[in-house]
């Protein structure tokens, strides 16, 4: 097995499952509702819903720059996308969108060459490597969150 067929695998685990940690991305958000997506504890404190869109975001980054394009730092509001719907089926529909990010960028790096895990990404100064890693990271960081919030929300 090579390093990019792992990284897809380390990907799609921590967005779906089984991962070694625990929950994935996914399982998490098991039995979450509009209802409990939104949520919030504090002024200072990310909702679920805003907790999804903010993955489906980065990985959407992160496609981008596996594609070719040049890393760009996201605007706050890119970053923390706002929730514009409150009804079950516009969760429903960002949850789906987080699922088909996660996918759609495993499925891109079928074509990239193992080769190319250590160049430059392009206006930045760390590696694909580092990035593919960091996507990984980032979703397991999120669901430890998820889970938090899940149980103080309850």
């Amino acid at each position: 097995m090579n390093e990019t067929t792992r990284l897809q695998g380390e990907i799609s685990k921590s967005h779906s499952g089984p991962a070694w940690h625990g929950p994935s991305v996914l399982e998490t958000l098991r039995g979450v509702n509009a209802a409990r997506a939104q949520q919030r504890l504090g002024p200072e404190v990310h909702t679920i819903w805003e907790i999804v869109k903010h993955l489906t975001a980065w990985q959407q980054v992160a496609t981008d720059v596996v594609l070719g394009e040049e890393y760009r730092s996201l605007t706050d509001e890119e970053d923390w996308p706002p929730v514009t719907g409150a009804l079950a089926a516009d969760w429903e529909a960002d949850v789906a969108r987080l699922s088909t990010a996660n996918e759609t960028l495993v499925k891109t790096l079928d074509s990239f060459p193992d080769a190319r895990l250590d160049y430059t990404v392009p206006g930045r100064d760390y590696t694909f490597y580092v990035v593919l890693h960091g996507v990984a990271q980032h979703n397991i960081y999120h669901a430890g969150q998820i889970a938090m919030l899940k149980k103080m929300l309850a």
